[in-house]
């Protein structure tokens, strides 16, 4: 085999092991919003640490977070009635201010519209890429939180409708032009339970943290599969649930108010994965290629054009 053919053999199979190995190979980067301090905290797979924006950058009782398709991190401002954007670095600007009181959710659809809850009132605003806003829909009553996508764009919000006697919690499905219907409902017989945060797995589950404010009381994630049919996947390790998010492993990760972080494995085994915070709102996960997989590329990169420059020179 000629230099040239070795070559081009050599540059496409790294490249095929880069994306082959990068979706074995990921590591996670968690962020949390940390409603006491006006921060957003940073970690690494191991649960390491670091700050990435504080009140100087804009926070102001930061709440829920979410994940744009450029991996640039949106935060609900629910002190400031903003939605804020961060790129990679902590860079940060106001994205969104019109339609906003008290947003405490945020959820990306497929087609990059993010839609933002607002938690004094109820009411739910779609945002375009450009951070242009329009009325979607209302959930009425109070205590609306928790808003998750589908993957056919169905957007999910957790409420309570009624107070007393107990405490009923609907998870309600808007389809794209904002009809409405219930799809799960729970009845506790204590008063005060409410919602925290609501997440997809990636078969289509929908995991929803119950949150009893009157604490000590056991408090609950149920997952529901596409149908709609309900299970507790867990009641340990939660302390005030309000923020989920899946790692790229299928691990879930809470965000408990009382500042810490537990993971869960898809068979609901708890781990500690973070503590020290102030009061914890939000989460938001996401999963980059492994170092190594980034040198693949690299290298089948440069391996097919020293095989194109060679041909050039013999041609």
């Amino acid at each position: 085999m000629k230099w040239a053919g070795k070559a081009f053999l050599v540059g496409f199979t790294a490249i095929a092991s880069h994306f082959f190995l990068s979706s074995l190979a990921r590591a996670d980067t968690i962020y949390a919003s940390d409603y006491g301090s006006d921060a957003i905290v940073r970690f690494d797979s191991n649960g390491n640490a670091s700050p990435f924006a504080d009140a100087n950058s804009g926070l102001y009782r930061p709440a829920g977070l979410a994940l744009g398709g450029s991996g640039n991190l949106y935060v609900a401002n629910s002190g400031s009635n903003t939605v804020m954007k961060f790129d990679s670095t902590g860079n940060g600007s106001v994205f969104a201010s019109s339609g906003l009181n008290g947003p405490s959710s945020l959820a990306f659809d497929g087609s990059g519209n993010l839609y933002v809850l607002n938690g004094s009132d109820g009411t739910i605003e779609k945002f375009d890429s450009s951070g242009h806003g329009t009325f979607f829909a209302s959930v009425g009553l109070t205590l609306s939180q928790g808003l998750a996508c589908d993957a056919s764009g169905n957007l999910y919000v957790a409420n309570v409708p009624i107070l007393a006697p107990g405490s009923l919690i609907r998870v309600n499905k808007f389809d794209s032009s904002g009809n409405q219907s219930v799809f799960a409902s729970f009845l506790f017989p204590a008063n005060e339970m409410i919602p925290g945060g609501l997440a997809f797995d990636t078969s289509g589950n929908l995991y929803v943290a119950i949150d009893y404010l009157f604490r000590p009381s056991p408090e609950f994630i149920y997952r529901i599969d596409p149908s709609g049919s309900q299970s507790l996947f867990t009641s340990s390790g939660l302390a005030s649930p309000r923020g989920l998010a899946f790692g790229s492993g299928g691990d879930l990760y809470v965000a408990n108010v009382n500042g810490t972080i537990e993971k869960f494995d898809s068979s609901a085994n708890a781990s500690p994965f973070a503590s020290g915070l102030n009061q914890l709102r939000g989460i938001a996960g996401q999963a980059v290629p492994e170092p190594a997989t980034w040198f693949l590329l690299a290298l089948g990169i440069l391996a097919l054009l020293g095989s194109r420059q060679f041909c050039r020179r013999v041609s």
